[in-house]
Parts: structure tokens; sequence; C-alpha cells
């Protein structure tokens, strides 16, 4: 049995070669190099499993080396961060107490500065404790000892700190704020002189002296400088000469007026004092800060050297495992690379390479190539292919950007037509254009009103927001400039090469630029601005490129005139509303003073202005008396008594009554005729509108601003219909008061007269007439005569003589 069992196990063994075999010839070309390289997969991918475990334990090895230096690194950035923390919520408590109140303020950040404090010194006390790290690993640089006593000072800088933080915060405390502590006490010093000199005839120099002393000590307040110091106490030394010399104040009045400046001297020393004192103890919690930063930065360097030499260790342990598992993978890779490599050449690479290239083209994937470089047949369809195929790429690829260009105008342009702030649109499709078109920049000028300059007004990235900044600008009578032609002629304008170019200057901002294309922004004949692009290689444009960002242009340039238009709309309605809400306000108020006063107070603060007041004709019509001013300068000017002779040739407000229209001042400083109002040092423009009720001109409203170029015509005309409302709800006050003089004249008439009928006598009557009628006239003396007949005449007379 042994001996047949034998040939039948060859048998089977020669049977199951002959049908391996057999399966092997029957597989096409691409399963015999799949299983080939399946094979090879298979045995790279248990290599690399093995070195994957080697490189784990690699890994957990330097896990373990690196904990000590990872720790003390970590730590020290904790500390860092805390630290940082503190110092966020010491200087949030050093800018916020004021408007927040000390109390609320001190909750919201002096605690939470108190708990980052408390989280530095358990963090040093982790790093304390990793001491033994820093001594095992004997550092070259850095030794244990120097480590526990870089600890202890950082443990000092922090005691220091934390002390004098709160030693700031307890000053800050006793300084007070408006009504507590010394700045409370030196409220009430002042408040103290102003109630004796404010409100006395005579006085006026005195409350000027005091203003002087109070901006002095507010600039202190807010400056700090010792210069203001010196002031305050120079000009309360005037004071008290000035209350000396006084011939108004009684002797009492002046010794008492010189103990309270005095007083206000002390206080506001003791004040200067007390800040002097809260900045010394805020730079010595500063510089403990900065020398805690210092340490900490040290002991992270010194974690960081400690994990690279504890890395050098365990590199030194795994150099042969690194070594023998890259042999391995590196020469499986090669024999992998090299069967792949022999296999295709030689069987199947140029046909199925050909075969799947025109499939891929057929496909749709105009970057197929066949790379055959053999000289039959296949080679040469092999060429004559991947000609055809670069042929439709660049037409595909030509007829694509055109496309995605011109969508790209589209999507700039919807986009740019949603937005309502003009800086805003520019700036989107600047950055739009920029990265759309893969461009180096993109920046947009506007023409200016006078027409004479194109004002740099969006620019794409920080280089261009740095160029706004800078408020560039370029002449439209600029020869050289590409901006420029491009806004003279109405035309795109191309340079390729700007280095070429004889009158090229480079930006410092924009080195890579080589080539520039600038393209109008213009409605028709109309134009707004230029659109200029660069590129940083050159040759980038062509006319075609004209064509389509020409496109984009006249679409932003139809967004500018939207804006424009919808902007002053938005002024017109705004500013129409606050002059309804102004006239709403005043409509009830029958006494003319206060409603003069709220009519100027209203406009002030409804059209964020510096200052607004009223003039009103005198019975005469030869002069402006003002009548009403915005707030506490307005108030003094109209007690001085201000006056404007309608004649005046200087004053916009006479001319603007004399005209009866309304007239601005966009710079008053250039205007020669000007003059200056020391009460009012900050005016930049003025605006004057006649206050007409039929023909009759009641008096002249005259607003003014800090701002240059603040009024258009569009203000003139919505403060002259709100003058025109004022001016009707004055005539009114004026015709009401009227009417209730009349009707409390009649009512005592009619009360005489029923006195009268009431008398029995014509001596009572005489009487009773002559006594009433004195009365009604306000009269010392009223004598009642009964002439011949029987008419009786009264005669009243203030001055008593009878006639």
């Amino acid at each position: 049995m042994n001996m047949t069992s034998t040939p039948n196990s060859t048998t089977l063994a020669m049977a199951s070669t002959n049908r391996l075999a057999r399966f092997w010839q029957d597989l096409s070309l691409s399963r015999k190099l799949l299983l080939a390289f399946g094979a090879l997969f298979i045995f790279g991918l248990m290599i690399a499993a093995s070195g994957l475990f080697g490189l784990n334990r690699v890994q957990g090895s330097y896990e373990d080396t690196l904990a000590g230096g990872v720790e003390i690194r970590y730590r020290s950035n904790q500390l860092n961060s805390t630290l940082l923390e503190a110092r966020r919520r010491e200087k949030d408590f050093l800018l916020r107490w004021r408007d927040e109140g000390f109390e609320a303020a001190y909750d919201s950040y002096v605690k939470p500065n108190q708990q980052h404090t408390a989280e530095m010194k358990e963090t040093l006390k982790q790093l304390e404790a990793l001491a033994p790290v820093v001594g095992r690993a004997s550092l070259a640089d850095f030794s244990q000892a120097q480590y526990e006593a870089d600890i202890a000072v950082m443990n000092q800088g922090v005691l220091t700190y934390e002390q004098s933080f709160a030693s700031v915060v307890d000053l800050i405390e006793q300084r007070g704020f408006v009504d507590t502590g010394l700045e409370g006490e030196f409220r009430v010093a002042v408040q103290a002189i102003e109630e004796k000199i404010y409100e006395r005839e005579g006085l006026d120099q005195m409350v000027i002296t005091m203003l002087q002393m109070r901006r002095r000590e507010k600039d202190y307040l807010l400056r700090g400088d010792q210069q203001y110091v010196e002031n305050v106490t120079e000009l309360t030394a005037q004071l008290k000469d000035q209350a000396t010399a006084s011939e108004v104040l009684t002797t009492a009045e002046k010794a008492e007026v010189r103990t309270l400046a005095d007083d206000y001297l002390t206080k506001f020393l003791s004040l200067v004092e007390k800040e002097k004192h809260v900045v010394d103890a805020t730079e010595v919690f500063r510089a403990a800060a900065s020398e805690i930063q210092t340490d900490a930065a040290q002991l992270e360097a010194a974690g960081v050297e400690l994990a690279t030499k504890d890395i050098e260790t365990a590199q030194a342990n795994s150099t042969r495992t690194f070594t023998i598992t890259g042999i391995i993978v590196l020469i499986v890779l090669a024999l992998s690379i090299l069967l792949a490599v022999v296999l295709s050449r030689q069987i199947t690479r140029p046909v199925i390479q050909l075969t799947g290239a025109a499939h891929e083209l057929e496909t749709g994937n105009y970057d197929a190539h066949a790379d055959i470089t053999s000289g039959d047949e296949i080679g040469t369809l092999a060429t004559t292919f991947n000609g055809m195929a670069r042929q439709i790429k660049q037409t595909l690829a030509t007829i694509a950007r055109r496309a995605a260009e011109l969508q790209s105008v589209a999507e700039i342009a919807t986009k740019a037509s949603q937005i309502t702030e003009m800086q805003d649109m520019l700036q989107t499709v600047v950055d739009l254009t920029k990265s759309s078109y893969n461009l180096y920049h993109a920046h947009i000028y506007l023409l200016n009103d006078e027409k004479t300059n194109l004002v740099l007004s969006a620019g794409a990235g920080e280089p261009g927001r740095i160029m706004v900044g800078e408020k560039r600008t370029i002449a439209l009578d600029h020869q050289r400039s590409l901006v420029a032609r491009a806004a003279r002629t109405n035309e795109g304008a191309i340079s390729n090469d700007i280095t070429k170019e004889p009158d090229f200057l480079p930006n410092p901002l924009l080195p890579e630029t080589k080539a520039e294309m600038a393209i109008p922004v213009s409605i028709g004949d109309n134009v707004l601005g230029v659109l200029d692009v660069q590129a940083d290689h050159v040759d980038r444009f062509t006319n075609e490129d004209i064509a389509i960002v020409t496109t984009l242009a006249q679409q932003v340039a139809a967004s500018l005139e939207t804006l424009r238009q919808f902007q002053v709309s938005q002024k017109m309605a705004r500013e129409l509303g606050v002059v309804a809400s102004v006239s709403t306000a005043t409509a009830t108020i029958t006494e003319t003073d206060r409603l003069l006063q709220e009519v100027v107070n209203k406009t002030k603060s409804a059209f964020n202005l510096y200052h607004a007041h009223i003039y009103l004709m005198n019975e005469a019509e030869d002069t402006l008396v003002l009548a009403a001013g915005a707030g506490d300068v307005g108030k003094q000017m109209v007690s001085e008594g201000r006056q404007i002779p309608l004649d005046s040739e200087k004053s916009l407000v006479a001319r603007a009554a004399r005209t009866r229209i309304g007239a601005a001042v966009n710079d008053v400083q250039a205007d020669p005729d000007f003059l200056p109002n020391p009460l009012l040092p900050h005016t930049r423009s003025e605006q004057a509108v006649p206050m007409i009720v039929g023909d009759k001109v009641l008096g002249v409203m005259d607003v003014q601003s800090e701002q240059l170029n603040r009024f258009t015509e569009i203000d003139v005309n919505i403060n002259t219909t709100l003058a025109s409302q004022v001016a009707v709800a004055l005539q009114n006050s004026r015709t009401f008061s009227q009417a209730q003089r009349q009707a409390e004249r009649e009512s005592r008439l009619n009360a005489i007269g029923q006195k009268i009928q009431g008398a029995t006598t014509v001596e009572a009557v005489l009487q009773i007439a002559a006594r009433e009628l004195g009365r009604a006239l306000d009269a010392p003396l009223t004598i009642a005569q009964l002439g011949m007949g029987t008419k009786a005449a009264v005669n009243s007379n203030g001055n008593g003589n009878g006639h």
C-alpha cells in the first residue's frame, strides 16, 4: 500500500500544480500584476507591523523619559498663563474702577486677581516638588540648587506682587472718586468756593480764575503732569489776591474766600500726593510681575533642555531598532518598485497607459497624458494623442477661466450690492477681486469732490489697510501714473512689466509687483474712481482682462452711486425725523425762553453738534440779541447779553438775517472774517439759517461743529425747515402771551366795572375807580376828578404828580 500511495500522492500534487499553472495562464496581465504586487504588499505590511511594534515600544520609552522635563515646562507655562490672567484682572481694575465703581470693580477684578495669585503659589509648590528631576538630569548650565533658588525668588516675587497690588487697591480706595475719599473732600472744597463767587455780580475775574484752576486740576487728573500742579498753586494764589483786592466782597467774605482757597489747595495737594503713592506702588508690582515672567521663562528653558537631554538618551537606546526596521522596509520597497517598473515596462505599460489616458480624456479628464517614449506605432500614437489632449485642455481652460472670471464678476457685484456701508463695500470688492482672480494686490481710488485728486479708499490685505491709513492720494493730472491716466481717459490701462517703466517707483509695501492694470470706475462719462490690480509676474494682463475687469468696475460704480444716493436719503430721513421730534417736543411750550432753550439743547444733542444758539431780532430790527444757547457755555453767553448788529459784514449770523438765506462756512479758520469765541475754542465749521414767519425775520438759528466740512446743502435745507418750525412756534408763543395779557386786562376791567356798578354814590364810584385802576396799573397815587356835566375823569400816573 505504501508503494501505491506514493504515485497517487505524486499524481495529485502534479495535478494541483497543473491546475495552478492553467489558472495563472488564464489570468489577465493586470490580475497577474495585482496578485504579484498583492503578495509583496502583504509581506511589506507584515514587516511594517513588526517595525510599528518596535516604534511603539520606542515611543513608550520616550514618553517615560520626557515626563520630568515636560512637567516642568508645562507647569512653567501654567505659571506664566496664570500670571497673565492676574495681570489682565489688575489692568482691568485700574482702567475701569472709575466707570464701574470701586466696589463693583473690586468684586469683578481684584478678587479674581487674588484667586490667580493663589493659583501661582500652588503652581510654584508643584514646581518645587520637581527639583529632584533637575538634580537627576545633571544639566550643564542649571543645577538643582539654582532651580530651588529660582523657585524661592519667584515665591518672594509673587508675594511682593500680591502685597503691592493690594496696597494700590487700598490707596485707590483712600483716594476715592467724585464724592468719596480724598477726591470727595476735594470736590466739597471746590463747591464751597464756587458757592461764594458764582452768581455774584462784579466777581467775573475770580470766576474766570476759578475756571482756569478747575481746568488745570482736571488736566492733572487726566495726564498726571506736575506742571498742572504748579499751575493750580499759582492760580490759587491769584484767586486769593483777587479776593483781597475785590471791592464787592466784604472783609469777612474775603477772609473766608482765602481760607476756602487754602483748604482747596491743601486737599488738591493731598490728592496729588496720593496719586504719586499709587504710581509708586504700581511700579513695584509691575516690576515683580516682570521678574516672575523672566524666571518662569528660565524654568521653561530648563524643562526644554531636560527633555532634549532625555531624548538623546532614548535615541541612543532605540537606534538599533530604527536601523533594522528601516533597512527591512527599504529593501521591501526597493524590490516592489523594481518589480513594478520591470513588469509594467515589459508587458502592459504602453497599452494600458494609452488606453487609460484615452478613457480619462473621454470622461472629461483633460489632464490625461500617455507617457510613452518608444519609437514604434504605439509611441507615435501616444505622441499624437498627447498633442491633441494638450490642445483640448488649453482651449477648455481658456473658456473655463473666462467663464469663472465672469462668474466672479457677478458674485462680487452681487455681494457688493448687498452691503449698505460704502467702506465695507469697497473693502469687500478689493478683497474678493484679489482672491477671485489670484492677484498679488488690488485697491480702489476714488475721485475727490473737487475732481483734482484720486484718494486711496480701500486696499486688500494688511498692505492695503496700511496705505489707506496713510491717506495716499494721486493727482489727477499726474502724467506718469497709470491710475491717473485711466481716470483721465476713462479707459483701462496695462503695464505688463512695470520694472521697465522709466518712471517706475517701487512700493516697499508691495515689493513683488511686476505687472499692473488700472480700470476706471465710471458711469458713462462720469468717472468716480479707479480699480487698480497688480500681479507678481510679468505679462499677467491682456485686453480680455481689461474687458472683464471693466465690467466689474462698472458694477462697482453702480453700487457706489446707489450707496451714495441711499446714504443721502438716509441722512435726510434721519435728520427730518430729528426736525419732527424737536418740533413735537417744543409744540406745547408756551414760554418763549423755555421754548428757545429746549430747541437749542435738543438741536445740539440730536444732530451731535458742538454748539447751538438762537439770536432774536430786537424791536428796532437793527440788532440780533442772543436769546438762548446750549449748555453752560450758552447760558453764560446769554447772561453776557451778546448782540450782533444787523449790518455787521463779518458775521455769518447777520448775513443770514439780511439775506434771509441759510449759509455755512465749512472751515472757519480759513475764513478771514471769522472771529473766534474763547468760550467755543473747538469750532471748525458753522451754519446759520434765518427764522422767518411770513415776511418777518424773527431771528437766526446758529449751529457749530468740531468737524471740518460738517455742513452740506442738505444740512442747510433741513436746518432751514427746523428754523421755520421754530419761528412758527415762537410766533405762537408770543401770540399766546399777548392773548393771555389781554385776557387778564379785560378780566380786571370787568371786575372794576362790577364793583363800580355796586356803588350808590358818585364819590364811592370815584373812590372805587381810582383805587382799582391804581392797583391794575401799579400806580402809587391815583386821583379821580369829576368834571363839568356828568362826565368823570380818572387820572393815574406812576410818579404821583396828578398830570
